[in-house]
């Protein structure tokens, strides 16, 4: 009955029961309250440290979790799908013509975009797509939450490092089309979102209302469901609405005799079919979000070289001692260089420790890590002096 009426349910992350769906944003990993995230209003821009017209971009990573053939899209679908985003976001989506004459004037392009990587944190080459299969047959999805898909022994895969990659699951799941974390759960294990495999294509916009939550926006109506949430979402230039799920326009809502519900709007509950629109509001929300909590992103290079620059491996005299090593390591470094950044990653390419150099030797502390392969890279003014592998046994 579940597989029956799934295409009907998958209105992002909507619920069946608004009764029961009221006080939560369906939107989190981990569905909390909605009155539990701090709320910045839109209009505090104090922390936006970069022109609003400038484009900034965003390394992104597609993690396909399988188990059938037909859960494992193709590398083209998934292409056509970040094209698609990005068109959404820079309003060159071509619906941009059913756009109503009375929203024309607020809907507007946000000044983000979206690569797949083309090299890991350690200069390897990728595609900047992952393909994994999986045993779970469906991620089961509850009002608790559901972070399965993040680790491997749930049957999911690790993600790779959420301060610097924007990590997406196409996956197989039971109940939302696509669910996001908040900007406050930056960097902790399950940031970043999953996306119902069959609503992962170029003619859905789940994904672009998904990466709207990541970078704070609220549902349009201010809620999760219920036709009398009628709530505030932060952004001045989005009409008081309940939540719609049909194209339905003209529609007033909530008591607003001003303009009509602004069904179009990526953040409400209407289908894809209708979807064309964010305002310069939600636009000026999302930047704002980028550049105080999620301003790592903005650290990570860029999306052709995610991690790298122009490396000069090795151009330092360095020893790293004992490797293989049961507890921890030490570099010995044949001159001070001050201020530079040592991190070590897994095997996964995702970051397990990080530190600044003092002075010519750096502890490499193991911290509980499990044995296996590690990678340490060490920088200084944006270029890579030193490389290895190091083994905890």
């Amino acid at each position: 009955i579940m597989r029956i009426i799934l295409p009907v349910l998958y209105f992002l992350c909507i619920v069946s029961d608004p009764l029961i769906a009221q006080d939560f944003r369906c939107h989190g990993n981990h569905l909390i309250p909605e009155q539990s995230e701090t709320v910045v209003p839109t209009s505090n821009q104090t922390q936006v440290q970069k022109p609003l017209t400038a484009i900034t971009y965003i390394p992104i990573v597609i993690h396909v979790l399988y188990n059938t053939a037909a859960q494992n899209i193709p590398d083209a679908q998934i292409y056509a799908q970040v094209d698609a985003l990005n068109k959404d976001f820079a309003r060159l989506n071509a619906d941009t013509i059913n756009t109503p004459p009375e929203f024309q004037a607020v809907a507007g392009a946000v000044p983000i975009q979206f690569c797949l990587v083309q090299q890991d944190s350690l200069g390897n080459p990728t595609t900047g797509i992952t393909r994994h299969y999986t045993d779970t047959v469906m991620f089961m999805d509850s009002f608790l939450g559901n972070s399965q898909y993040f680790q491997t022994s749930t049957g999911g895969q690790e993600p790779w490092d959420p301060y610097h990659y924007l990590n997406i699951y196409v996956i197989n799941r039971s109940y939302f089309a696509g669910t996001a974390s908040s900007p406050s759960s930056h960097g902790a294990a399950w940031d970043g979102m999953a996306i119902q495999y069959t609503e992962f294509h170029q003619n859905s916009h789940v994904l672009t209302h998904e990466v709207g939550h990541y970078f704070g926006l609220f549902h349009i109506f201010g809620g999760t469901s219920g036709q009398g949430s009628c709530g505030d979402d932060m952004v001045a230039d989005t009409p008081p609405q309940a939540y719609n799920l049909s194209c339905n326009y003209p529609v007033k809502s909530c008591g607003n005799t001003v303009s009509n519900d602004m069904v179009m709007n990526y953040m409400d509950y209407t289908p894809s079919s209708c979807k064309n629109m964010f305002t310069h509001g939600q636009a000026d929300r999302m930047v704002s979000k980028l550049y105080s909590d999620r301003i790592s992103l903005v650290n990570t290079p860029n999306c052709g070289s995610v991690g790298i620059n122009t490396p000069s491996l090795n151009s330092v005299p360095i020893k790293l001692y004992p490797n293989p090593s049961s507890s921890s390591a030490t570099l010995y470094m044949a001159q001070n260089l001050s201020g530079c950044i040592l991190s070590l990653y897994s095997s996964l390419s995702k970051e397990v420790f990080r530190t600044t150099c003092q002075d010519q030797q750096i502890t490499i502390p193991r911290n509980g890590l499990p044995s296996g392969l590690y990678y340490i890279r060490l920088m200084q003014n944006d270029q890579v002096l030193y490389t290895s592998k190091l083994i905890f046994e």
